[in-house]
């Protein structure tokens, strides 16, 4: 919310599942980070064919 009130970011109108399986061929994804996020997102992008690297 601070960020929001400083208009630096807003709500995305965009409601429904995300589809990461039409592009992943020959896709590559760099995650900065190695929590507990930067993981699950480096695990399911695998998961639908991109090529996933993690940057600690």
């Amino acid at each position: 919310m601070a960020m929001t009130s400083l208009g630096q970011a807003q709500t995305s109108p965009f409601k429904g599942p995300v589809n990461l399986g039409d592009d992943a061929k020959g896709a590559s994804v760099l995650i900065l980070g190695a929590g507990v996020a930067g993981l699950t997102a480096a695990y399911e992008l695998r998961r639908a064919g991109y090529k996933v690297q993690v940057q600690v």
